[in-house]
């Protein structure tokens, strides 16, 4: 594959992944907020602060789809090698890395408010630790990014 089809790959699965948290947000999150509210309606009035909450923890993976858009452009032009990109996965893992604190918070106020259920911790406890992975590997690739950035503008200098 080169990188013209890689980069088009990319930039369609980004958009799909950002298409996907706005309907979560908006479409899947207030029915079956709804859903459990009509559950179990001694928890009713936690129905609008999880719903609040949950648009601040998708906001995170929403500005990461837009964030990454450009790197993929400069995967697609051919340049996937550039302190842009760096910044880039750099930017990504400090957003994964706030949702993994946010969704710590989360479990400390549902066990607070003694509204965790198990469906509810495991799509936390789940949530942390993709999260918590995406935060590792973009740290790790904008470290590798950044170095075969400055590898690659030593040997254009060389040149």
């Amino acid at each position: 594959m080169n990188h013209i089809e890689l980069g088009t790959q990319l930039k369609a699965l980004d958009i799909i992944l950002g298409i996907c948290c706005v309907v979560m947000a908006f479409v899947v999150m207030p029915v079956k907020g709804q859903q459990l509210a009509a559950l179990h309606p001694d928890l009713a009035y936690l129905f609008v602060p999880c719903l609040i909450g949950g648009w601040i923890g998708l906001a995170a993976p929403l500005a990461m789809t837009v964030i990454a858009f450009p790197m993929f452009r400069n995967i697609a032009n051919g340049d996937s090698f550039t302190d842009e990109n760096a910044r880039i996965l750099k930017k990504i893992s400090y957003l994964a890395g706030f949702d993994v604190l946010l969704l710590l918070v989360a479990i400390v106020v549902f066990v607070f408010v003694g509204a965790l259920y198990l469906g509810a911790f495991m799509a936390l406890v789940t949530g942390i630790v993709v999260m918590g992975s995406v935060a590792i590997v973009a740290a790790a690739l904008s470290h590798l990014t950044l170095k075969a950035a400055q590898l690659q503008a030593e040997n254009d200098l060389t040149v």
